[in-house]
């Protein structure tokens, strides 16, 4: 099994509630990658610092 990886990204605030929205329904599920891989979402959160903001999530390969 692969090792958890961690991703942050920084998002515009206008789509904060769309991604805010889609997280909550992606986390503790699998995706599928265009590389035929799958990603299971193991959390996910935004960050807001100074006026900007993270997209930060955690994921593992299977």
């Amino acid at each position: 099994m692969a090792l958890p990886w961690g991703v942050m990204e920084e998002i515009d605030s206008e789509k904060l509630e769309n991604i805010r929205e889609y997280i909550n329904m992606v986390v503790n599920t699998k995706i599928h990658l265009d590389t035929g891989e799958r990603a299971r979402i193991l959390k996910a959160d935004i960050k807001e610092r100074k006026g900007q903001y993270k997209l930060i999530y955690r994921y593992q390969l299977d």
